[in-house]
């Protein structure tokens, strides 16, 4: 198993992260190999281009800091990613919404024509 070194971290985001947390290597670990994926320039392989949109799910604002620091040079404060996250939470429930009209819509156009056909099917005599 690869050892890594704390003295290697990359940002200032899991820098900022090692310093609140208690003796939790997995955590820290889990940041740093986020640092190696995006400090390589992204994924190499498959197995390597799967595991970020899982790591994305379960830790998406420190993929984003990392992301930002190591690809475009900003390093965020955590107000920036408090409010990054409630943009996100923001278009989520956007989105949700819009689905939910969607299938409303799609189930009452369903409705509509099962009312035409029927309509028609009385009128040329078929029975109710």
């Amino acid at each position: 198993m690869e050892r890594h070194r704390h003295s290697e971290i990359k940002t200032e985001f899991v820098k900022r992260e090692l310093r609140r947390t208690r003796w939790d290597r997995g955590y820290i670990h889990t940041l740093m190999l986020i640092e190696e994926l995006y400090a390589q320039g992204g994924a190499r392989h498959m197995a390597e281009g799967t595991w970020p949109s899982h790591v994305s799910r379960e830790y998406p604002a420190a993929v984003h800091a990392i992301k930002s620091e190591l690809i475009y040079g900003k390093v965020l404060s955590d107000e920036e990613l408090m409010e990054w996250m409630a943009e996100r939470q923001r278009e989520k429930e956007r989105k949700r919404k819009a689905w939910e009209e969607e299938r409303r819509r799609i189930e009452q156009e369903g409705r509509e024509r099962e009312r035409m056909e029927r309509e028609e099917w009385l009128e040329i005599g078929g029975l109710p």
